[in-house]
């Protein structure tokens, strides 16, 4: 019997592929010098997806909840803080999909899946983070009433 050392992180297959989707575009596009310049740093917002994927699903539900032990506001503000990450790197994937490979100046100078593949790619990850999340719900009782 394998051991499972990661529990948590066995139900999202959605993150790999968004990666992988990623990869894809920045190698199709790789014969554009405006697709190279941006992989220069495109990059970095995978992953950060990644990252707040990881810190996302990390922490248990308890934690959110748990007011005895002092810890829920740090989770929480922890939460937050992936959640701002998760927020910005779509964001900024969107934003240069948009002025960069959807943009009419540079209309055949650059291949639209490039762009497109790197919102769909961070698109993916947090799909998957939050499917993954939602899925791990606790049982509904009196402890956990906080939650809902």
């Amino acid at each position: 019997m394998p051991i499972n050392f990661f529990p948590r992180f066995r139900k999202a297959p959605q993150a790999g592929a968004g990666a992988w989707v990623y990869i894809d575009g920045a190698a199709v596009g790789s014969g554009s010098a405006i697709t190279t310049s941006v992989s220069g740093y495109s990059w970095i917002l995978i992953i950060i997806s990644l990252l707040s994927y990881v810190m996302i699903n990390g922490m248990s539900w308890t934690d959110l909840v748990d007011e005895e032990r002092s810890v829920s506001g740090r989770a929480r503000l922890f939460l937050i803080f992936s959640v701002l990450l998760q927020a910005g790197a779509l964001t900024t994937a969107a934003i240069v999909m948009g002025t960069v490979y959807l943009d009419e100046k540079n209309q055949g100078k650059v291949q639209e899946w490039s762009g497109i593949s790197l919102f769909l790619g961070n698109m993916l990850v947090a799909f998957g983070c939050w499917f993954q999340r939602l899925n791990t719900l606790p049982p509904r009782d009196e402890a956990m009433i906080g939650l809902m």
